[in-house]
């Protein structure tokens, strides 16, 4: 008798789990090497959101009555998901500061009169727009996968839960969209070719297709990953195929992409406030 009740997803948690695994070993000793204030710290971040997302799929796969489990396991996706936007900002913001001693996309100065520091810079809206975005779609997703085909609300609940998850879905992308715009400005109008963000750039594509997947999940039934009616059908290999390829799989290369783009750029260990003029900066999230 097989361990997983839910075999596909099972054996699609386990593989990814011992991929995030094997990253978290060489995260961890990076951030030891480097220091808890450096973008490294980012990506340690995310593999342990991933580790326990996946670790959450397995026992649901081994226990599909466990609902919260389900809820768990995307709600911790979601989060990481924005932890790699986030670092794929730093990396570009800090080629910036590299090259001209500051990053216009993260100057306070550039927002005159805002007393809330998270609305001081074109990045502080930004993060806002995503952190909302994130908030939204995982309040959505909840909503659905708490929902029972029994109860009389059950059509306005799905109704709530789609208008939820389609405005995160949007925020996710437009701020998805201002990350690639950037890099893209930055590679071909400010002359910034140096490798990490070469990097950036290169992982647009896969960020794209992560996006993209979270309106197919929204659009197409058996690619719903909040409705828990679609891990108990007979075949459930569209859902685990699509999430496995277009989602996990898309995260873990843009991880990879953004650890050598941490690895190839000047300075990303120092955490000397005073060398901050000179290309050094310390990387508060």
């Amino acid at each position: 008798m097989s361990f997983f009740e839910l075999q596909s997803t099972g054996i699609s948690a386990a593989v990814f789990l011992s991929a995030y695994a094997i990253f978290f070993i060489f995260a961890t000793a990076l951030v030891f090497k480097r220091g808890f204030r450096t973008m490294f710290t980012y990506l340690w971040v995310y593999s342990m959101i991933r580790i326990a997302s996946q670790a959450c799929g397995i026992a649901f796969a081994h226990t599909p009555n466990l609902t919260n489990l389900l809820i768990a396991y995307m709600v911790l996706n979601t989060q990481g998901f924005l932890t790699l936007i986030y670092a794929s900002f730093r990396a570009t913001v800090h080629e910036q500061r590299l090259k001209f001693g500051v990053s216009w996309f993260d100057t306070r100065e550039l927002i005159q009169g805002v007393r809330f520091k998270f609305l001081s810079s074109a990045f502080a809206l930004t993060r806002l727009i995503l952190l909302a975005g994130s908030i939204v779609a995982i309040v959505g997703g909840v909503e659905m996968a708490g929902a029972s085909p029994t109860d009389p609300n059950f059509s306005g609940e799905v109704k709530l839960s789609r208008d939820l998850r389609i405005a995160g879905s949007v925020l996710l992308l437009v701020g998805t969209l201002i990350l690639i715009f950037l890099a893209i400005f930055a590679f071909t109008q400010e002359h910034i070719r140096t490798v990490p963000l070469k990097l950036v750039n290169v992982a647009a594509p896969f960020f794209l297709v992560r996006c993209v997947y979270n309106f197919l999940a929204i659009f197409v039934t058996h690619m719903n990953f909040f409705n828990f009616e679609n891990y108990l059908g007979s075949d459930n290999r569209t859902l685990v195929l699509s999430e496995s390829v277009m989602s996990t799989l898309m995260e873990f290369i843009i991880c990879l992409l953004m650890t050598a783009a941490f690895l190839t750029t000047v300075h990303a260990h120092n955490t000397s406030e005073s060398n901050r003029d000179s290309g050094d900066e310390k990387y508060d999230a």
